[in-house]
């Protein structure tokens, strides 16, 4: 059976030795994952760092989670649960924020887990280096456990922020959950979660605090692996199924973050954002029951003709990830053959789910 610390916030900060600057705030939204809670939430209860404030926001859950969580509340006082109606996870990430007292902020998904100096960790690096961001490796996990992959640092390093683009092409920055912030540059620059989209938004979140960060900023790394993120195809594949209807989001998303952080074509990582949203953009077009095919042959030709599309044939995952036909088709920027290598790949895709 797990075992937990039963201390109180108040408690907490009685204690003349543990100071205010030591609280940790973690936020963890819920929303119908009531299978993994229970194995969750204890990785983080049995944490080796006592000094948290655990804020559950229960976003309208319907299958039972939200007496899960009222159950955690009951058997630790450092646990906190707000029930809401479901208005997102960005939303109750919000709500967190708002409440959260420690001078540390972390982030935790419902159905992942972490190892048990996952805080502790974090927060030695942070101190020790005198950084305002540290950033641990992370395991990616199937909802068994089984092994995928890892993503995460060779070794130990301190980043300058001028050394930021690094980081930002290795894909550092599109993830909370390997993170912990300083809340003060949260709180005191009113940084959120952008509520009204469920595309980017951890990103521009990043994006956004280090942009407030001063020039002398450090950002620590470590190659250590502390938390295990779970890959839920199934919910990756509604996820993909919502992109699919938002392309005209994902590129305000795209020019967003050009503005933030001056991002120019050569950037691999602003490459890497212009595939993802000119391959969505050909999928949705295609797809997309309501056009005649004339309309859907001006669309893709007036897409040939974009910036985006200009950087997606210069890039390296272009290059490197697409097939042959597809790179040649698409460089060709032939409409009619687009059209064509579209229509059969979405029939060969009806034959195999057929």
């Amino acid at each position: 059976m797990s075992h937990y610390t039963n201390i109180s916030i108040i408690e907490l900060l009685e204690n003349e030795e543990i100071s205010m600057e030591r609280l940790v705030s973690v936020i963890i939204p819920v929303y119908n994952k009531k299978d993994y809670l229970k194995r969750s939430v204890y990785s983080i209860i049995n944490q080796d760092y006592s000094a948290l404030e655990i804020i559950i926001i229960d976003d309208g859950s319907t299958d039972g989670s939200s007496n899960l969580c009222d159950h955690f509340g009951m058997i630790d006082n450092r646990i906190r649960v707000v029930h809401s109606e479901n208005r997102g996870v960005s939303s109750a990430r919000n709500t967190g924020i708002n409440l959260a007292k420690g001078f540390y902020i972390a982030f935790f998904d419902a159905d992942d887990e972490a190892e048990s100096n996952w805080i502790s960790k974090l927060v030695n690096n942070i101190e020790e280096k005198s950084a305002q961001l540290s950033i641990c490796s992370v395991q990616k996990e199937d909802m068994e456990g089984n092994k995928i992959s890892v993503h995460g640092f060779d070794d130990d390093k301190v980043y300058k922020l001028n050394q930021f683009h690094e980081l930002l092409d290795k894909e550092f920055f599109s993830a909370l959950w390997d993170k912990l912030y300083v809340a003060s540059v949260i709180k005191e620059n009113f940084l959120k979660f952008d509520e009204k989209t469920s595309i980017w938004e951890d990103l521009l979140f990043n994006l956004e605090y280090i942009l407030k960060l001063n020039a002398f900023s450090k950002i620590v790394c470590s190659h250590e692996i502390l938390y295990h993120y779970k890959y839920n195809p199934q919910g990756l594949s509604k996820k993909y199924n919502k992109w699919q209807y938002a392309s005209g989001e994902i590129k305000k998303k795209i020019d967003a973050i050009e503005m933030l952080i001056g991002l120019h074509g050569s950037s691999m990582f602003y490459s890497k954002r212009c595939c993802e949203w000119c391959n969505v953009e050909l999928n949705y077009i295609w797809n997309n029951d309501n056009l005649l095919i004339s309309n859907k042959i001006k669309q893709i030709s007036s897409l040939c003709k974009t910036y985006e599309y200009e950087i997606m044939l210069a890039s390296n995952k272009f290059a490197k990830e697409e097939s042959f036909i597809h790179r040649f088709v698409l460089r060709r920027r032939k409409t009619l053959l687009i059209v064509l290598y579209l229509f059969a790949q979405s029939t060969k895709q009806k034959l195999r789910k057929g």
